[in-house]
């Protein structure tokens, strides 16, 4: 038995302009906020509500962008960061090297404490020496 080759040639232009193969354009489509910056409100009976709560990574990045605010106005007191707990516990669970980082890219001390009186998107930045709120001046909502 005698085997057989099969040869194929390319195809020129003509030939190929006549198979109609289908034009793919591919495109991203980038996520809407609503899905990427947090999750839906339920109130105490678990209904769901209209408002919107921030992730805890967005509030940590918002807090270290007023700690930055605060190094690049030039201040050296140290600061107490009051975070709601679970926003604090993220800190401490997900991101541990978190205070340490910012504490050497300020140049100042840095205390995390947990309030459970804070709404959960919401933080507080406390000068340690005179227990002075100073989060209106740093943390834009």
């Amino acid at each position: 038995m005698g085997t057989t080759e099969t040869k194929v040639s390319p195809l020129t232009e003509d030939e190929l302009a006549e198979i109609e193969l289908p034009e793919y354009e591919t495109t991203y489509v980038k996520p809407q906020p609503k899905y990427t910056t947090g999750e839906g409100v339920t109130d105490k009976d678990g209904n769901k509500q209209t408002g919107r709560v921030f992730s805890a990574e967005t509030i940590v990045r918002r807090t270290e962008r007023a700690v930055r605010r605060m190094a690049a106005e030039g201040r050296k007191e140290p600061v107490t960061l009051r975070l709601h707990p679970d926003v604090a516990l993220h800190v401490l669970e997900q991101e541990h090297d978190f205070i340490k980082r910012l504490e050497k890219l300020a140049g100042f001390g840095l205390d995390l404490r947990d309030d459970p009186l804070l709404k959960p998107d919401e933080i507080k930045l406390v000068m340690k020496g005179a227990q002075r709120d100073v989060t209106q001046q740093y943390a834009l909502a």
